[in-house]
């Protein structure tokens, strides 16, 4: 009997350990997002459905915990994500350490990690670094993204193919952004540094993809679960954004979502690549801006000195193209800068544009951070400054407003940190000239 009891007692231990609640941790991040001056967003996955409490500290030893705990719930609707938009911070302050918690339990908990908001629009200076075109599974070994934090930026921006999904399924855009985001050499730095991201074909479909394709509902709907970004897009459309550091706002253009499904705004009777919502956006924002530098950025290029067929260019809707910069030159927008990636080489243009926008407009190429080196893309371009293929490599933007006047300088540096080029424009140069 006493045997028998033993045994049923022992069983009944076993049985208690088997069904006992697994613990919830993270799988993925966490990673931040858009940031000012007074907010940081926040992003993770999680093992278990439920609630989840992020607390940013003050001090390392999370003894003052500021401001209001954020709550977030992980659902099987949105693939278990989690995102937290801290507010009511102060410009320009380190905010050390970070705590999540789920049902009372740590499940992440960093002693050591500076969390710096940015110092308002009036800071005299910002740097960012942009890329493209990011390959983790065949380039497991990145130093790029090590290389990227000795920059020590001030935000990251990715500008698509990052990661390489090429399907519109839900599932499969999930789990590749779960992959992704677990590259640790890309998590690390991800982590402290407010991150924007915006699309490329790769992610939004597959190569050369725009527009109108089957399931991009769920390219967005994956897109908004794993970015930690408030707001992005207008309703249920698109994805771009816009954020300002210092001297520089940058506007984040979405050029798949809004492909030729209608005619254009600024060239009737033309195809239109932005979009009227977009473009909408785009002119107000840039008639408001008092930023001495504005970037416009996007997972494509801006000019049609591209490897042949390839239709996925600003090329391709030159007329939409032309009319933004004669727009930006009637209304004297100074200071425009042009970004693009995806073409797997990183190139500087400075576009002779100056009977549309009044000025020679730069156009700063950055592609791939790692991924193969396309030689059919070396093609030559009015205004062409420098081209090279290399497999890894990233743009650092570095503004600054002084006495003697703005300036921003464009750093085309490599994985291992060699800065292959540096061009330095100034903010009169990238003026229409007075009186005109």
């Amino acid at each position: 009997m006493v045997r028998v009891r033993a045994m049923t007692l022992a069983l009944l231990f076993a049985a208690a350990l088997v069904w006992q609640e697994p613990l919830a941790k993270l799988t993925q991040g966490p990673l931040r997002g858009a940031s000012d001056s007074t907010s940081m967003d926040f992003w993770a996955r999680a093992s278990l459905p439920g609630e989840y409490t992020l607390d940013l500290c003050t001090h390392d030893e999370l003894s003052d915990v500021f401001p209001t705990p954020q709550v977030s719930t992980a659902t099987a609707e949105n693939d278990l994500t989690l995102h937290w938009r801290i507010e009511g911070l102060k410009a320009g302050k380190d905010y050390l350490g970070i705590r999540i918690r789920h049902s009372g339990t740590e499940v992440w908990v960093d002693h050591a990690a500076v969390f710096r908001t940015s110092a308002g629009d009036s800071s005299p200076k910002a740097s960012l670094i942009f890329g493209s075109c990011c390959e983790e599974k065949t380039r497991p070994l990145q130093p790029i993204w090590n290389a990227i934090q000795l920059c020590a930026p001030d935000a990251v921006v990715l500008l698509g193919d990052t990661p390489y999904i090429e399907s519109t399924d839900l599932e499969v855009q999930r789990k590749s952004y779960r992959e992704f985001f677990e590259f640790e050499a890309l998590r690390s730095t991800l982590y402290r540094t407010a991150c924007y991201f915006t699309w490329d074909d790769h992610d939004y479909a597959w190569n050369d993809q725009f527009g109108l394709v089957k399931g991009r509902e769920n390219s967005r709907r994956a897109f908004l679960e794993y970015h930690a970004s408030q707001q992005l897009g207008v309703g249920d459309e698109g994805i771009f954004q816009s954020f300002r550091r210092g001297p520089v706002e940058v506007f984040l253009l979405d050029t798949r979502w809004f492909a030729d499904i209608e005619e254009s705004l600024l060239a009737p009777g033309k195809r239109s690549l932005l979009g009227a919502k977009q473009i909408a956006w785009l002119q107000q924002g840039l008639a408001a801006s008092t930023a001495e530098f504005k970037l416009l950025a996007c997972g494509m290029v801006w000019n049609d000195a591209v490897r042949p067929n390839k239709k996925d260019c600003f090329g391709n809707w030159l007329d939409e193209r032309d009319a933004l910069l004669r727009w930006i030159g009637e209304k004297k927008i100074s200071g425009v800068v042009l970004v693009g990636g995806d073409i797997h080489r990183s190139r500087v243009i400075l576009h002779p544009f100056k009977a549309l926008a009044g000025y020679d407009v730069p156009e700063l190429i950055s592609s791939p951070l790692a991924q193969s080196v396309i030689e059919a893309a070396k093609v030559d371009a009015p205004g062409l400054l420098f081209d090279v293929g290399a497999a890894a490599s990233f743009l650092l933007v570095a503004a600054s407003r002084e006495n003697s006047g703005a300036q921003l300088r464009a750093h085309i540096v490599d994985g291992a940190g060699k800065e292959l080029f540096a061009r330095t424009f100034s903010l009169a140069e990238l003026s229409p000239a007075p009186g005109k």
